[in-house]
């Protein structure tokens, strides 16, 4: 399970995505490596690579939007922006 917060919102994909609840809005991968690309609040970008079945909830709280994986993570790729070489977490 992950936790990331961001200032952006998401959009997800039909063909990639499936809502599975409304509230709290919680959103599947229908394929296997669905990708999801998230600036977080403090700046730094993440590749969320997902399996197929894998869940993220979704919710909007006090200016920024909470996203909790609940399972299903494959790997994630961490890069500091601007322009610095990223670190990778092992999957």
């Amino acid at each position: 399970m992950g936790l990331l917060h961001t200032l952006h919102y998401l959009d997800f994909s039909e063909d990639s995505w499936k809502i599975v609840s409304n509230n709290p809005a919680i959103f599947e991968a229908v394929d296997d490596n669905v990708v999801l690309n998230i600036r977080d609040i403090s700046h730094k970008e993440h590749r969320l690579v997902f399996k197929k079945g894998g869940r993220v909830e979704y919710i909007r709280s006090v200016g920024k939007y909470r996203l909790r994986f609940l399972y299903s993570l494959q790997c994630v790729r961490t890069t500091i922006l601007p322009a610095t070489t990223g670190s990778y977490k092992q999957c």
